[in-house]
């Protein structure tokens, strides 16, 4: 059974244009590497395999849920439960410190907020250490596993980032693929990763290229 799966996906914009994507047909517990120069709709592909825009054509399947067939609020609740996504720039509730923004997220979702399970997972990424700190004293390595952990925090069978390695060097880009490979794997998650940067390819047997 596939995790994601897409066929003749079109999305249309203003002005006449349209992306016709490559179809996508990934087994779950599996990785994909989505890449690309930046304009070339690896984005808005992302948003559309998480239900955050819809297809003008095609069909888009997750966990054998095709999206397009819910409505807004179905949408919202589906993504919630299954889909955990991980955006290029960190936003997090800077009046918190770390474990608060986890719970938060935990809240957010609709799940009942757990502090030992958030530290438990903080631990697996090596950031116990730093759980009482503001999120705006974290390094860029730092938030970005911050990032990848709250993506996982409420173990969904789908997990989305978007170039996830833009501001971190090489040292931090090959430890945050590294992690994320091993911990969507332990937990379980298919993982979906659009990016240009060229160092993480190495990292990923399946991958799409977008032109």
């Amino acid at each position: 059974m596939y995790s994601v799966s897409s066929k003749n996906v079109i999305k249309s914009f203003q002005g006449g244009k349209k992306i016709k994507f490559p179809d996508i047909s990934l087994e779950k517990g599996k990785a994909l590497l989505i890449h690309g120069p930046s304009g070339c709709g690896k984005t808005t592909l992302l948003h559309l395999l998480a239900g955050l825009i819809l297809p003008d054509e095609g069909s888009i399947l997750i966990e054998n849920t095709e999206l397009q067939k819910l409505s807004s609020s179905e949408i919202d609740a589906f993504r919630g439960k299954n889909i955990g996504i991980c955006f290029q720039k960190p936003v997090f509730i800077r009046s918190l410190n770390v474990l608060e923004n986890l719970l938060m997220t935990q809240k957010l979702a609709g799940v009942p907020g757990d502090k030992k399970i958030c530290l438990e997972i903080l631990a697996e990424l090596g950031l116990e250490k730093v759980s009482q700190q503001k999120t705006n004293s974290l390094s860029q390595g730092e938030q970005q596993r911050l990032v990848f952990i709250r993506a996982l925090l409420n173990h969904p069978k789908l997990i989305l980032a978007d170039e996830p390695s833009s501001s971190l060097d090489d040292e931090n880009t090959s430890r945050l693929m590294e992690l994320m490979l091993s911990h969507s794997k332990t937990h379980g998650s298919s993982l979906v990763v659009v990016s240009h940067d060229e160092r993480i390819k190495k990292f990923f047997d399946t991958k799409i290229s977008l032109l």
